[in-house]
């Protein structure tokens, strides 16, 4: 689970929860595609210095986490946090 530290700038408070259940990496590959919306996802795995599919991997599977996130919310009593 992340820290509040880490959330990213701007972001609507109920992202923040989900943004809780991705893994530090998967956190990591997300923050550089918010920052560097322009850039490849080749350049960004050079920078990270992780395989580029792995980079993809990790930003997949961070936005299906917060996909399934959302998804639950959506379907859940008004009120109830659904965690992953």
């Amino acid at each position: 689970m992340i820290s509040d530290r880490f959330f990213l700038k701007g972001a609507d408070a109920p992202y923040i929860t989900a943004l809780k259940f991705v893994s530090i990496h998967q956190y990591e590959v997300l923050l550089y595609v918010r920052d560097n919306p322009d850039t490849s996802y080749k350049k960004g795995a050079k920078e990270l210095g992780i395989p580029i599919g792995t980079f993809k991997t990790r930003l997949h599977r961070a936005r299906q986490k917060i996909k399934n996130w959302r998804e639950a919310q959506l379907h859940s009593p008004a009120g109830q946090d659904n965690g992953l």
